[in-house]
């Protein structure tokens, strides 16, 4: 299976997945609970990648280099030489951190910041991996089915909503300000640091939104469920 259909099949499964138990068990759908199950599975699988580039972090280098070669060679952009690579269903081979790394051995082409483990693009995605798994996990959980007050799960995603907005917006910043840009077509700058990034903070400001009325509610209502919610209100 080619890594893209892997990648979105993956998205599709979990966000169907919130969708399909959110209307089994609370018998309604929601446009925000649907937008930000979408946005943490994504993040589930940017934890997963990031990880892994944690776990690979000295072969990077190599890697990149070995990704623009075989770019060049195919008559194709780093980036799709990758994503139309093909990834095995062998255990050993679908969860192996020297393959998912690979995702930012090719990013790496565009930002040679990934190669640099004292770098802020480095240390900012390592640091999600590693920080925002459990609670995004708690968020996807609670936003499809409450389990825990609205308060509670209201201040978690004011806290990881707004580190994405900061982490994502100062690494563009540093993007731009160390001139990575004037390395890159403006096609590509236009793809893969303007498009991605700002489709991640306005994702982000909505959870943030979102996250800031359970806490001022204390109940579940921006998200569609009743007022009356039996877990809605603390104590």
């Amino acid at each position: 299976m080619p890594v893209w259909i892997f990648g979105v099949s993956f998205i599709v499964v979990v966000t169907a997945t919130a969708v399909v138990i959110r209307y089994s068990v609370e018998g309604s759908v929601n446009l925000f609970h649907i937008l930000l199950s979408g946005f943490l599975a994504i993040n589930l699988m940017v934890c997963f990648l990031e990880l892994c580039l944690y776990r690979q972090r000295d072969m990077m280098d190599a890697r990149k280099n070995y990704w623009k070669n075989r770019a060049k060679q195919e008559g194709v952009s780093p980036a799709r030489a990758f994503m139309t690579s093909r990834v095995s269903w062998a255990p050993n081979k679908i969860l192996a951190p020297s393959f998912w790394a690979d995702s930012y051995a090719t990013y790496a082409n565009y930002d040679p910041a990934y190669t640099d483990d004292s770098s802020c693009g480095f240390n900012v995605d390592i640091a999600n991996g590693f920080w925002t798994l459990l609670p995004t996990l708690i968020l996807l959980v609670n936003f499809t089915s409450p389990m825990l007050p609205a308060l509670v799960v209201g201040l978690i995603g004011l806290v990881i909503f707004y580190q994405w907005i900061y982490g994502t917006g100062m690494y563009v910043g540093s993007f731009f300000v160390s001139k990575r840009h004037h390395l890159l077509p403006w096609a590509e700058v236009f793809i893969y640091i303007w498009v991605i990034n700002v489709v991640w903070i306005l994702l982000s400001v909505q959870g943030f939104y979102v996250s800031l009325y359970l806490v001022l509610d204390q109940h579940y209502g921006i998200l569609g469920f009743p007022v009356t919610h039996p877990i809605a209100i603390p104590g």
